[in-house]
């Protein structure tokens, strides 16, 4: 466990009297800070230290605080999960480091904990009848376990007049006893959610009327009815099960979501243990000859694996996969002239697959990826996992890149030397006002559109680019090149402000997953030297090997793409070295004849 310390000193402190003054024992702290951390921060420049270690704890870096006098207010981290108050606390500095700790974040911080040292129950009431407006707390303070254990054993005796037992939720006929069973067990669900905040929680039939194999059971059976659901063409006669909310988030956690609860795999937990059970001694059974052969080999499986449900899935594929033959172009480009990185990033990473290409192609730092679908973002820790990444070597996050990645996000402030994606294509967004203040898009004078999220992507990975040699190699749909309004603004401010634009490639149609129109990719350098005068236009859309169902791109047509980016020739209709006169001629577009 790593610890840290803030708290603010008397410079004027009589020390006759004391072994160690409060300025001292921070000086100690901050050798003991800078010795863990390699940073050289004293007293004198405390302001900074305070920052940093500030930043440190958001990225989760610091795994518990010790704070006297600060971060009451101003501070804020969605991780933060525990307070420890050893101090009579008040009123407003009372309610706001309460506030820190019970912000939550997605499905997987449903409350926060206080452990208080001090009995605060009257400041507590007494602050929160000041600033409601109230002489009550009802309605404003939770209630206690007592109150909840009583409803849940009302919940239970609906539960039970619907089912006698998890098996006959499997029996259910028709979509209203169905229903009855739903909203039943939803109940259930969030009074035992809630339940399991308290230290008097315990998950046994004695304790709570319902074992964890009875509650897995039911939960199993109610999943398949909602999974069932989800399956069903839209185009089938409307069901009353439409308008229920499954709320599907109580169920959410951080953890790899194989679903080892569903009925298919038996009727109840023994059942289902035997069988899995089972699988796993025939697995254990088998000889890979690891010693004989490359340490990833596993890894390659699963990303065969991945690669063939994707060639399958239908447009759900293009969520999380790309193909490992665009994904190699994409990294070959990106990392040309280099041998390391330090940092190296996907903001939107699905199953890790361009990353994991990146680290074939250089020595790699460390891995930092977001992803904001829960099964694809276990998906690819579970990929860097099985091709040898130690997990202290890499960062996926359950996140959404644009909408979580502010001045908040434990990574607004990380910088990465080479950024690969292959973000969504041409998908809706806010544009809210909001991001016209986030130093991510306001230096562009306009934000992406909202029917087009395309740009407002790029610009996050411009703004995570490290100041020195920096690359950018990202997929994005054709429309950017000469969509006019705020696209051709971002634009013009990519090209002529910062110059960073190096290369466009027009690649094949119908070589992703997902999708059948033509892609480009974008190449980004932040130093650029004697090709900052110009940009490279190659036309690679007659490079590809046809296919019944989806083209493909050969390794041959990876060089002969890979070959004309570092000649930087002219040839006739297939490559031209543009000069920023004519990106100009041709009205700020990005589709050059060649």
């Amino acid at each position: 466990m790593i610890i840290g310390a803030v708290f603010t000193y008397d410079v004027n402190e009589d020390a006759e009297t004391k072994d160690e003054t409060s300025q001292d024992a921070m000086a100690r702290i901050i050798d003991d800070y800078n010795a863990h951390f390699s940073t050289s921060f004293k007293t004198d420049t405390f302001a900074d230290y305070n920052k940093d270690i500030s930043k440190k704890f958001r990225a989760n870096k610091i795994n518990l605080l010790l704070v006297v006098r600060m971060y009451l207010t101003g501070f804020n981290s969605k991780r933060l999960n525990t307070l420890y108050v050893d101090k009579n606390l008040v009123y407003q500095d009372l309610l706001q480091s309460y506030s820190r700790t019970n912000r939550t974040e997605k499905a997987t911080k449903k409350f926060g904990n206080i452990v208080c040292y001090r009995n605060l129950k009257y400041n507590t009431n007494e602050a929160i009848k000041l600033y409601s407006n109230s002489n009550s707390t009802e309605g404003i303070v939770q209630k206690d376990f007592q109150y909840f254990f009583e409803r849940l054993e009302t919940a239970l005796g609906m539960l039970g007049r619907v089912v006698d037992c998890p098996e006959d939720a499997g029996n259910l006929q028709s979509e209203e006893e169905q229903k009855k069973y739903i909203l039943a067990f939803r109940e259930v669900m969030r009074l035992i959610t809630t339940l399991k905040t308290f230290e008097e929680f315990e998950f046994t039939e004695e304790a709570i009327g319902i074992s964890e194999e009875d509650f897995d059971n039911y939960k199993s059976q109610y999943l398949d009815i909602y999974k069932n659901l989800s399956r069903r063409d839209t185009a089938e006669k409307a069901s009353i099960l439409d308008q229920v909310d499954f709320q599907v988030e109580l169920l959410e956690t951080d953890v790899v979501n194989v679903d080892l609860t569903s009925s298919k795999l038996g009727r109840d937990v023994k059942s289902r243990s035997i069988l899995i059970a089972k699988v796993m001694k025939s697995i254990d059974t088998i000889d890979f000859e690891l010693e004989n052969t490359e340490i990833d080999v596993l890894g390659d499986a699963y990303e065969y694996l991945i690669g063939m449900y994707a060639a399958t899935a239908g447009k759900k594929a293009g969520e999380f996969y790309t193909p490992q033959s665009v994904s190699k172009l994409l990294s070959l480009l990106a990392t040309d002239g280099l041998k390391k990185a330090k940092a190296v990033c996907d903001c939107a990473c699905g199953s890790g697959s361009l990353l994991l290409q990146v680290g074939k192609c250089i020595k790699v730092g460390h891995y930092y990826g977001n992803e904001c679908n829960p099964t694809t973002y276990n998906l690819a820790r579970m990929n860097m996992i099985l091709h040898n990444i130690h997990y202290e070597q890499f960062d996926i996050r359950h996140t959404d890149t644009i909408t979580d990645g502010g001045e908040n996000s434990p990574s607004w402030e990380e910088k990465y030397q080479v950024q690969v994606a292959n973000p969504p294509y041409s998908q809706k967004w806010s544009a809210s006002d909001k991001y016209m203040k986030d130093d991510r898009f306001s230096p562009y004078g306009k934000l992406a559109p909202k029917s087009y999220e395309d740009m407002a992507f790029l610009e996050h990975m411009i703004f995570h680019m490290t100041e020195d040699d920096a690359r950018i190699a990202v997929l994005l749909p054709h429309g950017v090149l000469f969509r006019g309004g705020a696209e051709e603004a971002i634009r013009t401010y990519i090209v002529k402000n910062l110059n960073y634009l190096d290369a466009v490639i027009g690649l094949a149609r119908n070589c992703f997953y997902g999708t059948s129109i033509p892609v480009s990719l974008l190449l980004l350098k932040n130093n650029r030297d004697a090709n900052k005068g110009n940009i490279l236009f190659i036309d690679a859309s007659k490079e590809y090997e046809p296919g019944k169902n989806q083209n493909s791109i050969t390794e041959g047509h990876v060089q002969k793409i890979l070959n004309a980016y570092k000649e930087r020739k002219d040839v006739e209709k297939f490559c031209h070295v543009a000069t920023m006169k004519e990106y100009e001629k041709y009205a700020k577009e990005l589709g050059m004849p060649l």
